[in-house]
């Protein structure tokens, strides 16, 4: 008999000790689906009927499928396989009941197993564990189960809100239990579900089965309050995660349940008690038998003003507990309507409001330790602080605009005499002073009055946020997860689980594939480096140790290595580690952004058995990595909790006063964080985020508008109006408001005040912005934009160098040319160009080009010059004895400006007859310094393979603050031909080049070359590529309408007229750009074959395909118009390099139509090649 019922407990335990472990490690396949069938519908079903020998045996097997369904539950998220499970606990009914008859059970009930003598205690011990393991399951299955649900309301949720739950509802067993003080666990498991529930019964009034107070008694009220009130009146917090759960439970209520809160507080017992009286909290609670305190002097009320008191302190000490009271005090502010007298005493207390300001100024001075030296818990907690203060801010906000809603509203009823009494009683509380006459309007009057407010400023904007610091986590996951490929080459799993063994396994063979790591297979067997191993594993091995050395600082070289360390880096394999808030009130980390699930990680890692393994000399390698990620999630929490702080400190000075100057002041600093690298990591806002913004911004505009003519607040108003049109409205929208508030009168003068010059570039972008539609053009012409632009050109030709790319010898022969921004040329052009398109063809329009025309380029023609003017390519001949001085340096703000004039040039040409007419003796030295720097750039045919020149071609260093922190950014197009692969060579140092000195660039470029070995590409270098492949491609299209004018021409007399034929491009100058545009894309299109290819590379492919598309056009005119043939060599290297194009493009679905274009224009150069 003893072995009958011994060997199935065992059986029943060891079965699902081994299904649990299977869900553990990620195993996906029928067999683990049937156990957790079985254990589910078989096991936890029918357990509770068996014999056993030990009746607390009985609750082991019950713990243990417990602990299997809630590992189910949260396998869920991050499995497919595991939906039919959920469906299964949502919808089978003997499960349900199971879990009912466990946790339906009372206070009362427990406490009389205590004087059962038949009862023993290590049986009682065990049914108080299951009620806490059931509960924890009842609450993951609302907190997970519960989104998106409709009115066909789940078996599961309909059981939980029915009063005809078996034994007992299931409101009045939490309810009841939540009382149990034997017991803090399930204490906590029953207040983490009625939160759940009170949330639940909000969205399905339906399903409810009462309505007053939740369908509660005065004897369960009174039961909870007095549970709570026991909790909330500790002199020292005992069970931290029981307050926090306490606190949540009444702010849910305050959220979602307000009858039910309000009968909590609104008893005789709070409502008389003498708040003055809170110091009385110190006397200790003294328990009875059960452990529940006796009769209580003092009411919740008091236990909140308790912490309020000590909020300054908390703040420091254990801010998590001062976050979770004045998230109930914000609840209640926001819904002031139902709480109207527990504010009154709030408010009306004793220092109420300097005990919460104080809270914040007391950490104004505080400065963060680096985000590296902070452990895991003192970032949460610095989070925690900074949540605090925000959540105070926001307090004062609701309770400013609660204020002005009511005096608006006294406002309205003093018009009736007959109510006038009335509405003075109603608000004068609200406008009285407190006890101490120490009010809300004080603390913001000692803020403004004091160097607090800007200390405030200070500290809120602050960003600890380092792109560094995520690029150190994934360099480390990725040489964690190349430590895994190795160790797997060799079928060495180790203790990971079975989802991230296949996971690697898929990024490997996406490695494998890389064309980069198929040039080193060939590189390693040709040099004979394998010596009898495989050259997979040998290469798996080399890549390792490269990303050890960039873990520990020292870069990788430009090369393959480089390029499968950047795509293990970019990969997507960090995603499905990606922690998301799901508005868990009783979340470990309160809603603070962290960005990786470390605990997952290491689960799935199996770390704790490392130690244990042939796997221990690798634990080094993932505790590194896990260092890196927790300092990636600190960054990220402090960053984002400071940002909210930011928002609501300005929503507070938004609301009080309408303080224009700080509310313009910190909105442009919290558009500066919304637009930093921070906006990378947060979550893209949703759609009911962007419309709830683009609101708000709406009713600014008028007020930033009319704000533009003070003077301190113009600049500050004009960027944020700027940001506003560009990011949250469309010109439908925007354009009414600007024609009707918008005092461009007065912005047009100011851009001809000489003390207002370092305002010129954000007035000439937002003039940017409003050109861009027609009714803004027309705004800017009416205002005298063109004038004023003459005035501000005026003083910029004097002194100029006579080619854009320069050693910096280029100074103004006045004090005032010096003080004038660069950007103001490029950006006026800009301007300029923005109206001509936006007029079309309309006659404005074609006064507008015609005035342009004749000014710029007879009165400005050497600034245009000076923009397109071409150096000298550098030669490697050492034979030269006497090397010239060529002025190779330039800047990304001038190529920018070389840009904006050749576009420029594009618009007006296309007014041909206009253009004509104008350009008689302008027109043809402008086709030959476009062709000669179209030359320049055509020499930059660096292809994969060859040793770069030692003598950078160009010199454009960073400069600007933006430019040297894109040179800290990894390279983001990642080619190693044309000008991508040269511009880094001109990036590396800024020159100092001496003033007057013929031979500077020489020693520039002498300096420079010494680097050349140790030189990679940066972000800023793919910026210096892009941007002067864009200039190509405007040079091409300027080539391009004299050419279509020409054969225009040629067509209405009947011949081609040499005589008067433009200048074009000699064939050796087109081919070269061909031939840079095929090797990039084909590099491009090769590389991420394999996975989604950035906009940003995208857009690099298509601007290359129509760079090489428009140079075939001239090409064919230059064919046609000598009666010459492509030479044959050319004919056979073109052919090769087309079709290893067409190839490579094939797949790509953004280069469809461009390509289709591509090879109509080669039919015509070369007939029957495609």
């Amino acid at each position: 008999m003893e072995d009958s019922l011994i060997i199935p407990f065992a059986l029943d335990m060891g079965l699902l000790g081994f299904t649990l472990q299977l869900v553990k490690t990620g195993l996906e396949d029928d067999v683990v689906f049937s156990l957790i069938i079985f254990s589910l519908q078989y096991i936890l079903v029918n357990h509770e009927y068996w014999k056993y020998k030990m009746k607390n045996t009985r609750w082991k097997v019950t713990l243990k499928v417990l602990e299997l369904v809630k590992t189910c539950i949260a396998a869920v998220s991050f499995s497919g396989k595991l939906e039919a499970v959920k469906d299964l606990l949502l919808c089978d009914s003997s499960i349900h009941n199971v879990l009912f008859r466990i946790v339906c059970t009372t206070t009362e009930a427990l406490e009389k197993l205590y004087v059962n003598r038949l009862v023993e205690l290590t049986e009682i011990e065990g049914l108080q564990l299951a009620i806490s393991s059931a509960l924890d399951v009842l609450y993951v299955m609302l907190s997970k189960f519960s989104k998106d649900i409709s009115l066909n309301l789940p078996i599961f949720h309909q059981a939980l809100l029915s009063s005809t739950t078996k034994p007992i509802p299931v409101v009045a067993a939490v309810i009841s239990l939540i009382s149990y003080f034997r017991d803090p666990a399930i204490q906590l498991g029953a207040a983490k579900v009625l939160s759940m529930l009170l949330c639940m019964a909000d969205y399905l009034q339906p399903y409810l089965f009462g309505n007053a107070c939740f369908g509660l008694d005065d004897k369960q009220i009174a039961d909870l309050k007095h549970s709570v009130c026991c909790v909330l009146l500790e002199q020292v917090v005992l069970n931290e995660d029981l307050f926090v759960a306490f606190v949540n439970l009444l702010t849910s209520a305050a959220h979602y349940q307000p009858a039910f809160l309000v009968a909590i507080f609104s008893t005789k017992e709070d409502l008389d008690v003498q708040l003055t009286n809170a110091a009385d909290l110190k006397q200790p609670r003294n328990g009875s038998s059960s452990g529940a305190p006796g009769v209580l002097k003092s009411g919740l009320m008091a236990a909140f003003l308790h912490y309020i008191e000590r909020s300054d302190d908390l703040i420091n000490s254990n801010p998590r507990i001062l976050l979770s009271v004045l998230n109930l005090l914000k609840a209640l502010w926001q819904g002031a309507g139902h709480y109207t007298a527990v504010l009154e005493q709030l408010k009306n207390s004793e220092n109420f409001w300097r005990h919460l300001s104080n809270s914040i100024s007391r950490v104004t001075n505080f400065e963060a330790p680096p985000i590296k030296s902070l452990t895991e818990s003192e970032a949460l907690n610095l989070g925690y602080k900074y949540k605090c203060q925000s959540t105070i801010l926001e307090i004062m906000a609701y309770d400013m605009f609660m204020k002005k809603k009511l005096l608006y509203v006294e406002s309205l009823v003093k018009e009736d005499t007959e109510s006038s009494e009335k509405a003075k009683s109603a608000v004068n509380s609200e406008k009285s002073k407190t006890i101490n006459g120490y009010d809300l309007e004080d603390v913001f009057l000692n803020w403004s009055e004091s160097s607090l407010l800007g200390s405030l400023i200070k500290s809120y904007t602050s960003c600890e946020y380092d792109n560094e610091v995520l690029y150190q986590a994934k360099v480390s996951v990725s040489l964690v997860v190349v430590h895994v490929m190795g160790r797997l080459s060799s079928d060495n799993t180790g203790s990971m689980s079975v989802s991230l063994v296949e996971k690697v396994h898929n990024l490997s063979k996406k490695l494998f594939s890389q064309l980069a790591f198929s040039e080193l297979m060939v590189g390693y067997s040709r040099h004979g480096y394998s010596e009898g191993r495989e050259l997979k594993a040998l290469i798996i091995s080399d890549l390792y140790y490269h990303l050890q050395g960039e873990l520990e600082g020292r870069k990788i070289s430009p090369g393959p290595f480089k390029e499968l360390s950047q795509f293990l880096i970019e990969s997507e394999f960090l995603q499905m580690y990606e922690g998301k808030y799901n508005g868990d009130l009783f979340a470990t980390a309160e809603d603070l952004h962290l960005l990786f699930d470390l605990e997952r990680i290491r689960a799935d890692l199996g770390i704790d058995m490392w130690d244990y393994s042939e796997w221990k000399a690798s634990k080094s390698i993932a505790d590194t990595m896990l260092c890196c990620l927790q300092d990636t999630n600190s960054m990220i929490s402090i960053t984002s909790s400071k940002l909210r702080v930011l928002k609501a400190l300005i929503n507070v000075y938004a609301v009080y006063k309408d303080d224009l100057l700080l509310m313009l002041s910190l909105l442009a600093l919290e558009f500066s964080c919304v637009n930093s690298d921070l906006g990378e990591i947060n979550d893209k806002e949703n759609g009911e985020g962007f419309a709830e913004v683009s609101n708000i911004s709406l009713g600014l505009l008028p007020i930033l508008c009319n704000t533009i003519s003070i003077a301190e607040c113009c600049t500050l108003s004009l960027t944020a109006v700027d940001l506003i049109l560009k990011r949250f409205l469309t010109a439908n929208t925007w354009f009414p408001i600007m024609q009707k508030h918008l005092q461009l009168q007065f912005l047009v003068l100011k851009l001809q005040e000489k003390n207002s010059v370092a305002s010129f570039p954000i007035i000439l972008k937002f003039f940017l912005t409003i050109a861009s539609v027609r009714g803004g053009a027309e705004m800017l012409l009416n205002a005298g934009f063109l004038s004023c632009l003459r005035v501000l050109f005026a003083d910029l030709s004097d002194g100029r160098p006579s080619s854009v790319i320069n050693t910096g010898n280029s100074s103004l022969t006045s004090s005032d040319k010096l003080e004038k921004p660069q950007q103001i040329w490029g950006l006026g052009l800009a301007v300029v160009t923005a109206v001509v398109r936006s007029l079309g063809d309309s006659s404005p329009s074609i006064d507008v080009v015609d005035n342009v025309i004749r000014y710029l380029f007879s009165e400005k023609a050497n600034l245009i010059f000076y923009y397109l003017s071409a150096p000298e390519f550098p030669s490697d001949d050492r034979d030269k004895k006497r090397p010239r001085a060529q002025r190779t340096q330039t800047s990304l703000t001038s190529l920018k400006d070389t840009e904006h004039t050749l576009m420029l040039m594009c618009v007006l040409a296309r007014h041909w007859s206009l253009w004509t007419k104008a350009m008689k003796d302008m027109d043809s030295p402008l086709r030959e310094i476009s062709i000669h720097l179209l030359a320049f750039i055509s020499q930059g045919t660096q292809r994969l393979g060859e040793s770069p020149s030692r003598t950078p071609p160009l010199l454009c260093p960073p400069i600007l603050k933006e430019e040297l922190d894109c040179r800290k950014k990894p390279s983001f197009v990642n080619s190693r031909n044309g000008w991508f692969a040269l511009s880094p060579l001109g990036c590396v140092t800024k020159p100092k080049p001496s003033m007057g000195s013929t031979t500077s660039a020489l020693v520039i470029k002498d300096q420079a070359a010494e680097n050349i070995n140790h030189i990679s590409q940066t972000y800023f270098s793919d910026s210096v590529a892009i941007q002067i492949y864009k200039i190509t491609f405007l040079l091409l299209k300027f080539l391009c309408f004299h050419a279509k004018g020409a054969a225009k021409r040629a067509e209405e007399l009947g011949f081609v007229d040499l005589a008067h034929f433009p200048e074009l491009p000699m064939p050796e100058i087109l081919h070269g750009l061909q031939d840079q545009a095929i090797s990039i894309v084909i590099e491009l299109c090769e590389t991420n074959r394999l996975k989604q290819i950035h906009s940003e590379v995208q857009f690099v492919c298509l601007l290359l395909i129509q760079i090489m598309e428009m140079a075939l056009y001239l090409e064919l005119c230059v064919l046609q118009i000598c009666g010459i043939r492509p030479v044959l060599g050319r004919v056979e290297d073109f052919s090769k390099e087309i079709k290893l194009l067409m190839n490579a493009t094939e797949g790509h679905a953004f280069l469809k139509t461009s390509v289709r274009s591509l090879k109509q224009i080669i039919s015509l150069v070369y007939p029957g090649l495609v």
